[in-house]
């Protein structure tokens, strides 16, 4: 009896170590949607969507499903399987109809020329998390409907000639995180239709010059890059993100019209044609820029943390649309009205963290709706009257850290409903009780650290002024209406 249970035992488990695979199908429409059954790739403009789900194929691709073409978008996905290779003659070939195709974490790693040829329907190719070394020519060419190709995360160093004939309507290309080192001159030729480029976490050294007549975005984070010797003038390049990489120069004058350009964290001191950036966000901090220029149509610039030690500001006859500049972590010594001249839509200016000593009658009457003004952390040791006259819809005001040790009560006379933060520094009580007194509307918030609280004059603390206590380090005042 014992031997036969073995050998059953035995059975039992070969043929679930033999499993083949298993496919499943589900159907999913806007009624299923409402009904609380969701999909992350259903399309709103797709009325209805068919799913195929594979499991445990093996490396001959047997897909133990039938399939039947159908009206509607068809999608299909292998997962939790081994495929080291797909042939040009596989199982692949019935599916001819389907619009998705998702081969994800199988371990592939090699496609034949032809493995696709069938599919003339597809329109999105999802190959990430796999073992790729390389694109082939042939391998991709016979797909003229596919709208969107994902090769993520996997082994690829090389893009041969011609890997990318036949796509004619790619839009969508992302080769994120793989070993490519540089792209061949005539990489993308084949892709006139190219929208969006995501080719971060490449060990990218050169980008070839090419032309982009469709390009809108370009994500490259984490690259080898130095320089970016491209013309994009030409195209509609509308956001390009090259960030946490080893950029050093940059010349505005090949970039067109954009919507955003980020070049944050790299080693960028060289800037080239400040005058001809035409990007309504513009970041550049964490870099080590030591001079720059406020172009005519930029809206938010991010410089802060470069090397910057004054405020550059071309003024040529016309008004500029900056709203929100960041220069914090710089070194600047100083700010002045001529220096803003023109920044009439300026509203929030961070000068935090640099070597200002000192703000000047008029500072600040070039920018008439200036909301927000953070100076704290610089060796201001004195404000003058009237630096910030002019103010009408100043909201708050951030002197902190500062080498103060008097603010009399007409210098904030211009800051009405006003928030003003004055921590850590060496003001005399006195001063402070009397711009509580003096200030409508005022609210101080200050730092408990060089000063007792309740130690004011006889009167002063109960009569006028509300104490609040927030973990006893902060106190914050506001005279009684």
């Amino acid at each position: 009896m014992k031997p036969i249970i073995t050998l059953i035992l035995f059975l039992f488990y070969f043929s679930s170590t033999c499993e083949s695979s298993k496919c499943v199908k589900q159907t999913f429409t806007p009624e299923s949607i409402l009904t609380g059954i969701t999909h992350t790739r259903f399309k709103r403009d797709t009325p209805k969507l068919e799913e195929i789900v594979c499991t445990n194929v093996t490396a001959n691709l047997d897909l133990d499903i039938a399939y039947e073409v159908k009206p509607y978008r068809q999608e299909l996905w292998i997962r939790d399987s081994s495929i080291p290779k797909i042939p040009a003659n596989s199982s692949l070939s019935r599916f001819t109809h389907i619009q998705t195709l998702r081969i994800i974490g199988v371990g592939l790693e090699q496609i034949e020329p032809g493995a696709f040829d069938k599919l003339t329907q597809l329109k999105e190719l999802n190959l990430n998390v796999n073992n790729l070394t390389k694109i082939s020519k042939g391998v991709l060419n016979n797909l003229p409907t596919l709208d969107t190709l994902n090769l993520a995360v996997n082994q690829i160093s090389e893009i041969e000639e011609g890997s990318f004939q036949g796509l004619d309507n790619l839009t969508t290309l992302n080769i994120y995180e793989n070993k490519i080192t540089s792209f061949g001159e005539n990489a993308f030729s084949d892709l006139k239709s190219l929208d969006n480029l995501w080719i971060s976490h490449n060990p990218l050294t050169e980008f070839a010059p090419s032309e982009f007549p469709n390009l809108k975005s370009i994500i490259a984070i984490k690259t080898e890059l130095k320089t970016l010797d491209i013309d994009f003038t030409k195209s509609p390049l509308d956001h390009l993100k090259l960030t946490q990489g080893k950029l050093e120069k940059i010349d505005f004058a090949k970039f067109p019209s954009m919507t955003m350009l980020q070049l944050e964290k790299n080693l960028i001191s060289s800037v080239k044609n400040w005058d001809k950036l035409d990007c309504r966000r513009v970041f550049l901090h964490h870099n080590k820029i030591t001079s720059f220029d406020i172009s005519e149509n930029v809206v938010d610039l991010y410089l802060e943390f470069n090397q910057i030690t004054k405020i550059t500001n071309t003024f040529v006859g016309r008004n500029k649309k900056l709203k929100n500049l960041y220069l914090n972590g710089n070194k600047i010594s100083e700010v002045t009205s001529d220096v803003l001249k023109g920044l009439v839509e300026l509203q929030h200016l961070n000068l935090n963290n640099n070597e200002i000593a000192v703000l000047k009658k008029g500072t600040f009457v070039n920018t008439p709706i200036l909301r927000k003004l953070d100076v704290a952390h610089n060796k201001i040791a004195a404000i003058e009257v009237d630096a910030f006259k002019g103010l009408i819809n100043f909201e708050e005001l951030d002197i902190s850290d500062n080498d103060l040790v008097k603010l009399e009560s007409p210098v904030l006379s211009e800051l009405k409903k006003a928030n003003v933060i004055v921590g850590n520094t060496d003001i005399e009580w006195q001063y402070v009780v009397t711009l509580v007194l003096n200030s409508d509307d005022l609210s101080l918030q200050l730092d408990q650290t060089f000063w007792n609280c309740e130690s004011t004059e006889p009167g002063y603390v109960p009569k006028y002024i509300t104490k609040h206590n927030v973990n006893n380090t902060m106190c914050s005042f506001k005279k009684k209406q």
